[in-house]
């Protein structure tokens, strides 16, 4: 797809390379939901792999390796961008539910790490990311356009908005960091 304009009413005209047609997303919440999907889950992003398709390329044995240059694991990064989702969307919908990894931000690998527990963390994953967008879905563009208050009530210079965008580069920066981080066996996609 090429995005040709994003004007001031957040309307966003796209064009699909494949086809002639062009659609017009008419809210600012559909463009923050496109720039999340294309981030995390969508098959392709336009500057490749996106984070879903980078860790579900991965064995076992990569998500769990830890000789990184980071000393975080694929897997413990995962997490990581999990959390912040749960963060914001806390923030937008006031819910309470507990994050259920520690430590929270980068969390740790405990127990035996198998297929099942991960296919349970990215079932999770998954869910912090749909959980968002469907808290975003329903913003207003005031809210949207208003100041983002942190998880300690304080007000930020950011809208809600430009928290919710910084999501979708959170994803990209850590699918990046993933990409590079020296796990052995990742086969890089190399453009045509």
């Amino acid at each position: 797809m090429r995005y040709f304009s994003l004007l001031p009413n957040a309307l966003l005209i796209v064009q699909c390379f494949r086809c002639k047609y062009y659609l017009i997303m008419s809210t600012a919440n559909t463009v923050i939901i496109t720039s999340l999907d294309g981030s995390y889950s969508n098959e392709v992003a336009w500057y490749g792999p996106n984070l879903r398709r980078t860790l579900t390329e991965l064995t076992i044995e990569q998500l769990t390796y830890s000789d990184t240059y980071e000393g975080y694991t694929a897997w413990e990064v995962a997490l990581h961008c999990a959390y912040w989702k749960w963060v914001v969307r806390r923030g937008l919908t006031g819910e309470n539910d507990e994050f259920p990894y520690f430590p929270a931000n980068f969390p740790q690998l405990h127990g035996k790490c198998t297929e099942a527990t991960w296919m349970k963390d990215l079932q999770y994953i998954d869910e912090q990311h749909e959980r968002l967008k469907n808290a975003t879905r329903v913003l207003s563009d005031e809210q949207l356009e208003s100041f983002w208050i942190d998880e300690h009530g304080v007000a930020q210079d950011g809208s809600v908005a430009h928290e919710i965008i910084g999501l979708a580069l959170h994803d990209a920066y850590h699918t990046a960091q993933i990409r590079s981080m020296g796990i052995p066996g990742l086969a890089e996609v190399k453009r045509q």
